[in-house]
């Protein structure tokens, strides 16, 4: 039965390069209702940024990224889920929410957004105090995995701790990583 779950969420993927949006997302909406938690991560998306029939929907895209993080640990589900506790109205906001799926994300892949996040809210002291040792660790590995806005990230750890050369050069860090990556 997974094995027939599995090819028919792949059949979806291929309807939605093709641009059979339409039908590629009723796919997903029977598989996430038949437990598939990709296709509840996929639904989470369409109904948090909205796609015809489907409007905008935070209440839903978050059930169905709830869904698919706990169905199957869906690294794309955790995002979401950090996106709205984090950046969406204040009715959906809960800062402890978003730090345990951004933690979840950061521990099954490398997952540099992951990272950015829980830097952000540690440095910002959002729903935790603030802890500029764990900010900066988590803008290091950020950085470390190629995310630029990791060096930024440790440069305003390292301002707001007092190190103002520190973040000076840090800042520099950043311009030179970017410079490495745009001549590659």
């Amino acid at each position: 039965m997974k094995a027939d779950a599995e090819r028919e969420f792949r059949h979806a993927m291929a309807m939605l390069r093709s641009e059979s949006t339409e039908l590629a997302i009723q796919k997903f909406a029977k598989l996430a209702q038949a437990g598939d938690g990709h296709a509840a991560a996929v639904m989470g998306a369409v109904h948090e940024y909205g796609f015809a029939p489907y409007p905008v929907d935070l209440a839903k895209a978050l059930h169905f990224y709830e869904r698919g993080e706990t169905q199957c640990g869906a690294v794309e589900a955790s995002l979401g889920i950090a996106r709205i506790r984090l950046g969406g109205p204040m009715e959906f906001r809960d800062y402890g929410k978003a730090l345990s799926s951004l933690t979840m994300a950061a521990e099954a892949i490398p997952c540099p957004e992951a990272h950015l996040g829980i830097g952000e809210i540690q440095l910002k002291g959002l729903g935790v105090p603030v802890d500029l040792a764990k900010a900066d660790s988590a803008f290091e590995l950020a950085a470390a995995q190629g995310a630029l806005l990791g060096y930024e990230g440790r440069a305003r750890v390292a301002w707001q701790g007092g190190y103002y050369l520190k973040s000076l050069g840090l800042r520099l860090e950043a311009f030179r990583a970017g410079m490495a990556s745009s001549d590659a």
